[in-house]
């Protein structure tokens, strides 16, 4: 359920385009800064989302973020550092191992 767990449950709702469902599971979070970034990316506020994780503390899941809303905003060059950390830090066993080193391998072919 939503209380169980609401930060897959804003996850949930984000995919699914219901912003405003996952808005208001993650208000009031103090470890939900990651995720509005990614709905303010999903939902076409780029700037705020890459200005977000920019200023946010490094963990996997944020240099997962900055390298990608780098690698798609243009800043190709510039999207290899934090794609090459999240290949570092991200479990190969992951989903998200194997799509950190598909976005690093573009980085590093176009930029």
């Amino acid at each position: 359920t939503a209380k169980a767990n609401p930060l897959v449950a804003a996850g949930v709702a984000r995919m699914l385009g219901d912003f405003g469902t996952s808005a208001e599971l993650l208000s009031g979070r103090t470890d939900a800064d990651n995720d509005l970034a990614a709905s303010a990316w999903l939902s076409g506020m780029n700037s705020t989302a890459r200005n977000a994780w920019e200023a946010m503390p490094e963990s996997p899941a944020v240099l997962f973020n900055r390298g990608m809303s780098r690698l798609f905003t243009g800043h190709i060059a510039e999207a290899r550092e934090p794609l090459q950390k999240a290949v570092e830090q991200i479990p190969e066993a992951s989903g998200w191992h194997a799509l950190a080193r598909l976005y690093l391998a573009v980085a590093e072919i176009h930029g």
